[in-house]
Order: structure tokens, then sequence, then C-alpha cells
């Protein structure tokens, strides 16, 4: 969990919500300077504070806990990660993999005729 972008989001939708620090800490049952240090990515919050937060601000916690590269443009994300596994891979196993993905064009490219 990237604990800036989390605060970042959090203090936007706060700020959107015309809530205060004070009276979302509030209504959280967490102190001021605790909800600060989470804006500002100092500091964790429990499930617990994230489901309140959730709730409270009308966001979901896909949208607080997500980095917006995998909800904004899932297919980027996706060969994003697909390329982090393979930067792992032997050169064997990138061979395999390669021949997969030929194998998978060419019983495509014959179904669809």
């Amino acid at each position: 969990m990237d604990l800036s972008l989390l605060g970042k989001k959090i203090r936007e939708e706060r700020t959107k919500q015309r809530y205060s620090q004070a009276s979302l800490a509030e209504k959280l049952d967490i102190s001021t300077n605790f909800l600060g240090q989470i804006e500002r990515g100092e500091r964790k919050p429990s499930v617990e504070t994230l489901v309140r937060l959730s709730d409270v601000l009308g966001s979901s916690l896909d949208y607080l806990l997500l980095d917006d590269s995998r909800t904004k443009n899932p297919q980027e994300y996706l060969i994003s990660d697909i390329n982090q596994h393979l930067a792992a891979f032997s050169r064997s196993e990138l061979l395999y993999f390669y021949n997969i993905v030929l194998n998978y064009e060419e019983l495509k490219r014959t179904e669809c005729v």
C-alpha cells in the first residue's frame, strides 16, 4: 500500500466533502494528529479505520487503496504487471512463454477463419 497516495486521496475526499481534519477525526474516533499523519503518508491506518473512512467519505476501499493506473487503465496495468513477472524469468522460461503466446496467436487465427 502506497501510504502517500492513500493519504493524498483521503485529503482530497475530505476536502470535497468539506470536512475539516478535526471534524473528520471526530467522526472516525481518532485524533486530529493521527488523521494528519495518515494524510501525509506517515502512518498506516488500521483496516477498521480504513473502512470507517470509506463509509464516512463515501469512497470505495478500492479507490482509496489502489493506484489510479490499476483502476483507470486496467490493460496498461496488466501489461506492466506481466512485464514485471517476465523480468524474473530465466532465458528458458522466457522462450517457453514466448512459444505459448505464439501458439495461442496461431490457434486464434485458425479459429477465427
